[in-house]
């Protein structure tokens, strides 16, 4: 084997090497931005559970979409769709079915 063989060899492990450590690093960052996006998702979904509260306090008042859209800062669209699901479940309580239905 000549110098040149042997310069080849170690290079290439080395890049081998060089490779596994990039592609368990890349596992590593896959799992962190997996992590991430759930506590993502659960803070929205916090959020929007409260909002079907709110939404749902003010139904009950008796306000009209419009009104409530307008006391919440909200788009008037999306409180019409809350209201529409709120009066299409059987428990109007049921924060968790109404937020279902909303993302589906």
């Amino acid at each position: 084997m000549t110098d040149i063989d042997i310069l080849c060899k170690e290079h290439e492990e080395a890049m081998a090497e060089k490779d596994k450590k990039l592609a368990e690093q890349n596992e590593r960052l896959a799992e962190k931005d997996k992590k991430l996006m759930e506590v993502v998702d659960e803070k929205l979904a916090e959020q929007n559970k409260k909002l079907i509260k709110q939404v749902l306090r003010n139904y009950e008042k008796g306000k009209t979409p419009e009104e409530i859209a307008d006391d919440l800062v909200e788009s008037v669209e999306h409180v019409k769709q809350i209201c529409e699901i709120i009066e299409s479940v059987s428990d109007k309580e049921n924060v968790d079915e109404i937020y279902k239905r909303l993302n589906n």
